[in-house]
């Protein structure tokens, strides 16, 4: 019998969110034995002969076994693979400020990286559950290309959050859909080929989509179905801007400072819009952008967090007591990273503190130093906590006392990176890339236009073509809308610059 306790779980303060975890935790993890026991009995099957890494809502990894154990850390695992591929990004292309998209079929994931660090936060919301776990700070809104468009009972036009997902999937995948969908949006307006879906695995109908359009928006709203296309493309561009603000904007970003990444397998096809919406300049296609997550698999570390509640007050605080707890967490967490197999000089252990004013209800986790805890670090904890605060809330009290809430302990064991190789750049001509031309719609180019297509694959460092055009490869396909120009680099991503 799967068996979820508190203790094990979640050892520290606050009922609610200790109780809501361990739910999660004991909900998730029934699931997660049988899904990963099988997954593991086919690779042993297959020959592997080592233990193979789950990802986590931290960003790292941790074995299939201790996932199973603390099941409910991995709720956002996807995500934050992706964001991690962000940081690799950001370290790589010696741009520290990204904005990462992910874009899929369901949901559309920002991740700021603001330099070259993504935010950690300790606890969050899933599906209305809170969950105590430390997690990378990422917004998920319903925008996917599944997305489903419809009317409300005030006549306004909406997409999503209700998705079609992948069964029966959007009208023009053929497979009983019936409702409009931002990928049958995109392929009546003419950024998607019909005849090279899935690189050409998969035949889809603009028939069907173009009909189920006309049924469920134009006609009612008195348009065409183009027209209600369009009118779809820019509503769902607006929500994805909107959520890209939320972790921009909203949280004192100057998006101007920042490029766009985007990921996912339907992101590249609306990029040039969010980024005008949003500010940015920039936008980054990685080669890998349809497998993005998995790229950030391979460049995360194993993280294994750890965290006790330790109530003190500073100053004041039994420095005796404190160190000997932090001692004991720390033994703890080195012991299970050990049992991973992790040599000891590939391990590290990182330590943070869960500290607020006296009085106040929610804390700040700020990074401590390493060692026993004297009398004389206590003041330049205090002034982290202080700075932490201010760069937050926008105000700090110096003069008021600090309450300690938690002590946390991150054991930390590296691991190899894949790194990408640069390749030589060439001139600057891709007319070899080119493939052939089709109708595509822009609003500021008055609809439809002849648009030149390009190969991806024939694509190569060096290359230069303008807007507008479009990018095909077997899963993503990347729209250059008129105003941008797009340029392959060193690393064969598509780097896309806004020219006015």
């Amino acid at each position: 019998m799967f068996v979820s306790i508190s203790s094990e779980v979640l050892p520290q303060i606050r009922e609610y969110e200790r109780m809501s975890t361990t739910v999660a935790n004991a909900y998730v993890g029934p699931k997660l034995t049988v899904y990963l026991s099988n997954l593991e009995r086919q690779l042993k099957a297959d020959g592997l002969k080592r233990a193979f890494y789950i990802t986590a809502s931290n960003g790292g990894v941790m074995t299939a076994e201790t996932a199973i154990r603390h099941a409910s850390a991995t709720l956002l695992s996807g995500p934050a693979a992706g964001a991690i591929g962000a940081v690799f990004f950001a370290g790589l292309l010696e741009q520290k400020n990204l904005i990462l998209m992910d874009m899929g079929g369901t949901s559309f994931d920002v991740t700021l990286v603001s330099q070259g660090r993504v935010t950690l936060s300790t606890e969050g919301e899933i599906a209305g559950y809170r969950l105590a776990k430390p997690m990378i700070d990422i917004h998920t809104i319903g925008a996917g290309g599944g997305s489903i468009a419809w009317i409300d009972g005030g006549g306004m036009l909406k997409v999503g959050p209700a998705s079609a997902g992948s069964d029966p999937g959007p009208v023009c995948y053929g497979l009983g859909g019936e409702k409009p969908t931002v990928t049958d949006a995109n392929l009546l307006l003419g950024y998607l080929n019909k005849d090279y879906f899935l690189g050409g695995e998969m035949r889809v109908s603009e028939e069907k989509a173009r009909a189920e359009m006309k049924r469920h928006i134009a006609e009612p709203l008195g348009l065409d179905e183009v027209a209600a296309a369009a009118g779809v493309f820019r509503i769902i561009n607006q929500s994805m801007a909107d959520a890209a603000k939320v972790v921009s904007v909203q949280r004192g970003h100057d998006p101007r400072e920042y490029a766009l990444v985007s990921a996912g397998g339907a992101c590249s096809v609306h990029a040039c819009r969010i980024a005008e919406e949003v500010g940015c300049r920039s936008v980054i296609v990685p080669r890998a952008a349809s497998v993005f997550c998995a790229l950030g698999m391979l460049e995360s570390d194993i993280r294994l967090d750890h965290v006790r509640t330790f109530n003190a007050v500073i100053p004041g605080i039994d420095l005796a007591a404190f160190n000997q707890t932090i001692r004991q967490l720390e033994e703890r967490a080195l012991a299970e990273l050990l049992s991973m197999r992790v040599e000891r000089e590939r391990a590290a252990l990182l330590r943070y503190l869960d500290v607020r004013y006296v009085g106040q209800h929610h804390e700040v986790t700020i990074p401590i130093p390493g060692g026993a805890i004297a009398e004389n670090h206590l003041g330049g904890i205090a002034e982290s906590f202080h700075a932490a605060h201010e760069r937050l809330y926008t105000y700090a009290t110096p003069e008021s006392e600090l309450e300690v809430i938690n002590l946390r302990v991150t054991a930390v064991g590296a691991v190899d990176k894949t790194g990408l190789g640069r390749k030589p750049a060439g001139g600057p001509d891709a007319e070899g890339a080119r493939k052939g031309r089709r109708r595509a719609w822009f609003e500021e180019s008055g609809g439809f236009v002849q648009v030149p297509v390009y190969d991806r694959d024939r694509l190569s460092p060096g290359h230069r073509l303008g807007g507008p055009a479009i990018v095909e490869e077997r899963i993503t396909t990347v729209v250059v809308h008129p105003g941008w120009s797009l340029a392959v680099d060193e690393f064969e991503n598509l780097v896309m610059e806004r020219e006015r």
